[in-house]
Order: C-alpha cells, then structure tokens, then sequence
C-alpha cells in the first residue's frame, strides 16, 4: 500500500494472471479510510478444519485491533465466507468472478473491536 493509502500498484515482473487479479482487486478495495488487507490466506486441503485458517485470520485481525484499523478481504469460497463471518466480517458488496475460470470473490469488511480487543 502506498503511503497514501492507495494500493501499490501491481510488480510488472509478476505473471500477467497475477497483475490481472491485482489491477481488478484495486478497483474494488475500500478507499479514503485506513484499513489492513489479508490477501492471499490459504490452507492446503488436507490440513483443513483443524483450526489453521482461524489462528491466520486471528493473528490479522488481532494485529488490526491493536492499531484501531478496520480489515478487507475477500471470500473465495461459500466456506471461507463463513468463517469470516464467525470473526466479525460482513459482506460489503455482491460477489463478482475473476476471468479465465477464477473463483468468485465476496468483498468482505471488519470494524475494529472496541479498545483494542479481538473478537475471534
């Protein structure tokens, strides 16, 4: 993120799919308020369920709450939505499908908890 607040813009020496994802996620992420992103959390299939992706989001959004900052990410997955739900995000705004057969995206958002305390 640029000191502006601003998403960074994509690296040019980063595969065309991956600045495609970028240049599409930045048109889309909340703007004028000071806020931390998780991008990118994932669990390999067969470690799934066993609390891995709850202590990734926690340790985000702990991280948040400390600084007073609100959280964007987006949902990949009607169970990952869930989830998020569980720790305090709402959806923001409809979903909408990344080209070349890529996973629809729910935009999703977390107000800090009051004082500093996290909610997961």
């Amino acid at each position: 993120m640029e000191g502006d607040g601003t998403p960074a813009p994509p690296d040019r020496g980063a595969p065309s799919r991956v600045q495609a994802y970028a240049t599409l996620l930045a048109d889309r992420r909340p703007a004028g308020r000071d806020h931390l992103v998780l991008e990118l959390l994932a669990v390999h299939p067969a470690a799934r369920g066993g609390g891995i992706g709850t202590r990734l989001l926690t340790h985000g959004t702990r991280r948040a709450d400390r600084a007073g900052l609100g959280v964007h990410l987006e949902a990949s997955t009607p169970r990952t939505a869930r989830l998020y739900e569980r720790h305090g995000f709402v959806p923001t705004a409809p979903g909408w499908t990344l080209p070349d057969g890529g996973p629809t995206l729910l935009p999703m958002w977390r107000e800090p908890a009051p004082g500093g305390r996290d909610r997961g």
